[in-house]
């Protein structure tokens, strides 16, 4: 101010002072423009900093990657490096009251996915977005108080970490089903908005009573998630020789894990409501799977199911897009063939009393001959609780196929026997003969063909903690595979279906997707349980990243004593580690001799490798632990059930089994030409 007041002095007293006073006076106003604009970012940035403030406090350089996103573009492009290196800010909790909002800055959710906090009250919001909560699985306070909504999106039920919910003063009239899953919500709000009119008092205010009542009460209108048949191309078929075609007649086979009604109850499956857990609802429910029969819909859930479809097919595309590009065009959806009926069936976890008292009789009205394998622990178990050990079943169509023969396997016997023959050492029988797992054989004539097929269905242990158990339960039942094949039925093609309880890269599948196991796989070692666990999420890390070393070592150049580094670390590893004491098994490791032995959705889709993709889907534990495996030398597959979307299945359902699906696991089922 006083340059300008001295240029203007000049510019009265002197002609050519006056002219240099103007020049000057006229840099002095920009100057003094430039001020007023530093003046108003900077309490721009005040007001910024003001509203934007944290019920939790950070450290300042957390607060600076939370303006980052709010700053000025120059400011933005001098971070951007540092910005592109952080997968997510760490920030406890965002307040957004009073900040005027019309519609959430869902943008901001990329960014902070860890959130425990957000208050969105006192702004003007209708709705909230769908995506808003796809991501934010510890928040534990939302609070949502005092503006115009009229519902909350879907995604709210992915909160299953939520304790409190704060919605008074708003405009909802009803919630969706979704809520039911927020089992951890305690305290909720939900006075002065016009759905209090409609429900108690205590489920205003009582986050527990509400959810169980939505669970437990409420029905969801939305309809099943589908799973269209996939049939093969005629393209596909073209591909074939003509001659392996002729005289081949199709069978559909499925697998499934009927869940027993021993294990389905409510501590381990929360999520599941009442009433979709009693087990004649379920009954109802496992027939609807295996014969593909759909409830009645109303008009709402038909056109809903319309969407569905356009979803299925985008995620059917995606499928062969992404991991089998080679497959393309050769596998449509077939609309008019959506309801394949199974000529064999496998069933797992069928117990004894529901077998004898439904589904012998039920099945053979229906024109299916069965047979039934019982756990071991039937013969010394009180007979009021006999009838609840559960065994495996196979139903096969008695049009299609006349009966030959069939072999049952009690694991642990098996186990007892070769001890005895010095097979295995004693010791073995700590681990192999307590776990009373069962499989069956049965061997099948094709009415239509004459030829003669053989199916295995097998439930391995369930514990994460004995890998070991499940790779050699899969041995003995192909032990008498071959020993079958070898005695009485030379050449004769092969199914095995089942639970395996045991995921890609295990011991168990290496056995049978690669015909060996080296004696030194992980799942040997002993207290292993981390890395082979299936019910683990560092599983794939762990698992895939050896099977893609191994790879990588068999195909690459070895250095000059043999081996390189790699290799040479995971010698020093194997010498290391104590691995449990399994005989000639442990020096020779395990196999089999039965060839080409493929799991058929592996084959198509990429499927059991995929961590995507799943099979049991719960709170616990999301994976592929069920295959149906065909010989591949004698069957022609042209056909399968195609899989659920996780991602949607998890956003309707949060698991299984619910009021859609009866079980913990998914059917799988496909067909064949023999």
């Amino acid at each position: 101010m006083n340059n300008q007041k001295k240029g203007k002095g000049k510019g009265k007293g002197k002609g050519k002072g006056k002219g240099k006073g103007k020049g000057k006076g006229k840099r002095n106003v920009k100057e003094q423009k430039q001020e007023q604009k530093q003046k108003q970012e900077q309490e721009q940035k005040q007001n910024k900093q003001e509203s934007l403030q944290f019920p939790i406090q950070e450290n300042k350089e957390q607060k600076k990657e939370f303006f980052l996103n709010f700053g000025d573009d120059n400011e933005k492009e001098k971070e951007k490096e540092e910005q592109k290196k952080k997968k997510e800010l760490k920030i406890n909790g965002l307040d957004l009251k009073k900040q005027k909002l019309f519609k959430v800055p869902s943008f901001l959710f990329q960014y902070y996915k860890n959130i425990v906090l957000l208050d969105l009250s006192f702004n003007y919001l209708e709705t909230l977005p769908q995506d808003l909560f796809d991501f934010q699985n510890n928040l534990k306070t939302l609070v949502a108080s005092d503006n115009q909504l009229i519902s909350l999106p879907s995604s709210i039920g992915f909160l299953t970490r939520l304790e409190k919910l704060d919605l008074h003063s708003n405009l909802i009239t009803h919630l969706p089903y979704e809520i039911s899953h927020l089992f951890a919500l305690q305290e909720i709000n939900l006075t002065s908005n016009p759905i209090a009119n409609n429900l108690p008092n205590e489920l205003l205010i009582s986050g527990r009573n509400l959810t169980q009542f939505y669970l437990h009460s409420a029905m969801p209108k939305f309809p099943k998630l589908m799973r269209p048949w996939i049939n093969g191309s005629r393209k596909m078929l073209s591909m074939l020789p003509q001659r392996e075609l002729l005289g081949k007649e199709p069978i559909v086979v499925m697998s499934f894990n009927i869940l027993s009604n021993t294990y389905a109850n409510k501590e381990l499956y929360v999520y599941t409501p009442n009433f979709a857990i009693d087990w004649m609802y379920r009954r109802k429910k496992i027939v609807q799977e295996i014969f593909r029969l759909e409830d009645e819909q109303s008009q709402q859930q038909q056109q809903q199911k319309q969407q569905q479809k356009q979803e299925q097919n985008n995620f059917f595309t995606n499928l062969f897009s992404n991991k089998n590009s080679k497959m393309n065009n050769q596998f449509y959806i077939n609309e008019q063939e959506e309801k394949k009926i199974p000529d064999i069936i496998c069933l797992q976890e069928v117990e004894w009393g529901q077998f004898k008292e439904f589904f012998e009789p039920k099945f053979d009205e229906w024109g299916y001959s069965s047979i039934f394998k019982i756990k071991a622990r039937y013969w010394n178990m009180p007979k009021s609780e006999a009838d609840r050990v559960d065994g495996v079943a196979i139903f096969f169509s008695k049009s299609k196929f006349d009966y030959i023969k069939h072999t049952a396997i009690d694991f642990p016997d098996v186990a007892q026997r070769k001890i005895e023959m010095e097979d295995l050492p004693k010791v073995a029988l700590d681990r192999l003969g307590t776990r009373d797992q069962v499989a069956q054989i049965l061997v099948l004539k094709c009415k239509a063909t004459g030829k003669l097929l053989m199916v295995a269905n097998v439930h391995t242990y369930w514990s994460p903690m004995y890998p070991d158990v499940k790779a050699f339960q899969v041995q003995f039942l192909l032990e008498e595979i071959e020993h079958l094949k070898q005695t009485e039925f030379p050449g004769i093609p092969v199914f095995i279906c089942g639970d395996f309880n045991s995921m890609y890269n295990s011991a168990a599948i290496d056995l049978l997707s690669q015909g060996s196991v080296d004696p030194k796989h992980p799942d040997f070692i002993k207290n292993n349980h981390g890395g082979n666990n299936p019910y683990s999420s560092s599983y794939f890390k762990n698992l895939n990243s050896n099977s893609s070393q191994g790879k990588k070592n068999n195909n690459s150049s070895s250095s000059s004593n043999g081996k390189n580094s790699k290799e040479e670390e995971k010698e020093k590893e194997k010498i290391n580690h104590q691995y449990y004491d399994y005989g000639d098994y442990s020096k020779f490791g395990l196999s089999h001799s039965i060839s080409k032995l493929t799991s058929l959705y592996q084959h198509f889709l990429g499927f059991d490798s995929n961590p995507d993709s799943f099979t049991n889907l719960t709170l616990d534990f999301e994976g592929v632990i069920d295959y149906i495996w065909y010989d591949a030398d004698c069957f022609i597959p042209i056909g399968f059930l195609c899989p659920l979307d996780k991602k949607q299945a998890k956003k309707k359902y949060l698991g299984f089994p619910n009021c859609h699906f009866p079980s913990d696991h998914i059917p799988l089922m496909g067909e064949f030409l023999i």
